[in-house]
């Protein structure tokens, strides 16, 4: 078995017989890994103050097995437990978020090594904003997640046939060509809804701009309504079935849609 040595994120954990437990994390430098830790739950266990918890950044080591996808985690030195995101539950709604939609679009040891910039970029701004950006912090990484993973489409163009939208009106976004379709083309298909041309121009913005760059952005309530329903759209589309986190984030933020037509 080779040792390997990486940055991570935990993705998830779930307790392996009485001392043990198996842990998904997401590495810069071999994407997403499951690794067994034995003897977690004694005092000087790897798991010591918490460094193998959901979203903790950590420094492994790491036995790759040659037999399976499950590997040994030797050792694991904790970077940055996220101490202010723990501190307030809306932003650990975020952050559960976040590392739920990686595990979901990512598979095992496909490395992408933009994937973990983004987000561990994300979580340590969600640890210094204030509540108000959380939303604008989610949408800039729905986008540049579903960018990183291919999945984002062109929004300059009627995915049936082809014509190039210019100037103001009606926008329609069809998840079965995953495109904005024109008015001539429209009702051809299922799942087609509206969207508006300042939401368009605003996720356009979002998936060429900085981070930083987000938070001065300014949209109406109802371009940012319509942008959430597109971004939650597109990504059930992609992960067959809605996520667990993102229930919990619109039950303690009120998170809805008044617009979705």
């Amino acid at each position: 078995m080779a040792i390997q040595k990486s940055e991570s994120i935990v993705l998830r954990k779930r307790d392996f017989k009485e001392t043990s437990a198996i842990v998904v994390f997401y590495t810069r430098e071999f994407g997403k890994i499951s690794g067994i830790v034995k003897e977690i739950k004694r005092p000087k266990s790897l798991d010591y103050n918490g460094g193998l918890e959901p979203f903790s950044y950590n420094r492994i080591v790491f036995y790759e097995s040659s037999r399976s996808n499950l590997d040994k985690i030797s050792q694991s030195e904790l970077v940055d437990y996220f101490d202010l995101i723990r501190a307030d539950l809306e932003k650990t709604a975020y952050a559960s978020y976040l590392i739920e939609l990686v595990d979901r679009f990512t598979e095992l040891n496909d490395k992408n090594e933009g994937i973990f910039n983004l987000l561990l970029e994300s979580l340590k701004n969600l640890s210094i904003i204030g509540n108000a950006d959380c939303e604008r912090l989610k949408m800039a990484f729905d986008v540049n997640l579903l960018s990183l993973s291919g999945f984002m489409p062109r929004l300059d163009t009627c995915g049936s046939c082809g014509k190039n939208f210019s100037g103001a009106g009606k926008r329609y976004f069809s998840i079965y060509h995953n495109s904005l379709v024109c008015n001539k083309c429209l009702g051809m298909e299922r799942d087609e809804f509206k969207i508006c041309e300042g939401a368009v121009a605003s996720l356009n913005f979002i998936k060429d701009a900085e981070l930083r760059k987000i938070f001065r952005l300014k949209w109406t309530p109802m371009v940012g309504t319509e942008m959430s329903y597109f971004l939650d759209r597109l990504i059930l589309s992609h992960t067959g079935r809605s996520l667990k986190s993102l229930a919990f984030l619109e039950s303690i933020t009120k998170r809805g849609y008044c617009a979705k037509q």
